[in-house]
């Protein structure tokens, strides 16, 4: 069987986004409508267009589509295989968009259009490239480009999340690809970094300014909003999400704790937690007044302060469905992004308003899960226990906690101790 000279490799960038932008994907629901060969006269066979188009160095320019996704190849490459399925252009749409948040939607166009434009390099289709072809990539990757395992393992989930929906192909369970990845791991470990992002009693001295006390909440609505955000994720040690679910209308409260269940239907992301009676389980924080009658203490309470926000945005939007709500005159409901938009810009205020050396505003970064890290690694080394911990904070497994959240906290022992009680990973610290 005669090969096809690989000839696309001088290529030029330009030339590879055109074959990509008029390229769509192979036959899917026709292919099997079809026989493997054609007889024709002499006894011969003559290949099918879908036999073409599934050998080696076949990726076929396929009729100009407009873009309904400009600025992702990945979301028009699922949109045009559900529509050369037989789905309607709104409905393909709708498939498309589906599924990952922005952030997650972004990473994975901009390594699935890697992964296209090197398979269309060598003459490939990105949709039907082999496993053979994709562990070649991967190891590109690793060997010439000195890439992290763990991008790699981005990179397959990018790759999986086009092959999944367009074809139903999945990289997912090979044990060739499998293997591939733990060698990598292997070869170059994962460096972990033990030591906090940024100081905890940086931020707290912050939380105390005149700023954000309670008494100016309806002047400064936004800044107590990042407050209470804070707060909640500290007390708490829970997933931005989780925080972000608390139902405004069952929100309860005792004289020791504030009682917080999620709005009917939210599925956290632990699948364990999400199955049976586990998805309705309240989170609890419990107030500080219980042990002390500091008012500069009980200024850091998070339930009292999440109660306080409360009331008030209940006055400003009566009967809504979202627990945090815009600053803005409207009130309206905000979404998820925002309270992780809140929490960072207050790590970075703190750090600017509070005297820090230079060197010290360059490390402090302002990253949403290290909240949660920094209250599981306060609680366990509070000597509390460590199921407590893992299941207020919902760790999948203990072994996620140490391996990407455990912190040494120690440094900063005597700097929390300063400021008193404290609310952590569902414990008074």
């Amino acid at each position: 069987i005669s090969t096809v000279a690989d000839d696309t490799s001088g290529l030029d960038q330009a030339a590879v986004s055109e074959l990509l932008a008029d390229s769509g994907p192979p036959f899917l629901a026709q292919q099997s409508l079809v026989s493997a060969s054609t007889p024709v006269a002499g006894g011969s066979s003559q290949a099918t267009s879908a036999q073409r188009r599934s050998s080696p160095h076949a990726f076929e320019p396929r009729r100009s589509r407009v873009s309904q996704f400009p600025e992702s190849a990945r979301m028009q490459t699922i949109f045009e295989c559900f529509v050369d399925r037989g789905f309607s252009e709104a409905v393909s749409r709708r498939i498309a968009e589906a599924g990952n948040a922005g952030s997650t939607r972004r990473v994975y166009d901009s390594r699935w259009e890697r992964f296209a434009l090197w398979c269309a390099h060598r003459g490939e289709d990105p949709l039907t490239a082999s496993i053979t072809l994709v562990a070649s990539f991967f190891e590109e990757m690793f060997t010439e480009q000195g890439k992290q395992p763990v991008t790699i393992e981005g990179y397959r989930s990018a790759i999986n999340s086009v092959w999944e929906q367009a074809s139903g192909r999945t990289l997912r369970g090979d044990h060739a690809i499998m293997r591939l990845l733990a060698s990598f791991r292997q070869d170059r470990p994962r460096s972990i970094n033990r030591v906090p992002k940024w100081d905890l009693s940086v931020i707290l001295r912050y939380l105390r300014s005149p700023k954000f006390h309670p008494r100016v909440v309806g002047q400064n609505p936004k800044a107590f909003a990042q407050k209470v955000s804070f707060l909640a994720l500290l007390a708490l040690a829970r997933r931005c999400s989780d925080v972000f679910a608390i139902d405004p209308k069952r929100v309860a409260e005792t004289s020791s704790a504030v009682i917080l269940p999620p709005y009917p239907g939210y599925l956290p992301k632990v699948k364990s937690m999400a199955e049976g009676q586990a998805r309705y389980q309240p989170m609890v924080i419990r107030k500080l007044k219980a042990i002390t009658d500091d008012p500069d203490e009980l200024l850091l309470c998070a339930a009292t302060t999440l109660m306080q926000y409360h009331r008030w945005a209940e006055k400003k939007n009566p009967g809504r469905n979202r627990f945090f709500i815009s600053a803005r005159a409207s009130g309206t409901p905000v979404v998820q992004a925002t309270l992780a938009a809140w929490v960072k810009t207050l790590i970075r205020d703190a750090y600017s308003e509070i005297e820090q050396s230079p060197t010290d505003l360059a490390l402090a970064s302002a990253r949403v899960h290290e909240v949660r890290a920094i209250a599981s690694s306060l609680a366990m080394q509070s000597t509390f226990a460590l199921n407590d911990i893992f299941a207020s904070a919902q760790w999948g497994t203990p072994s996620v906690f140490a391996a990407f959240y455990l912190r040494d906290v120690s440094a900063f022992d005597g700097k929390h101790h300063g400021l008193g009680s404290l609310s952590v990973a569902g414990k008074i610290f």
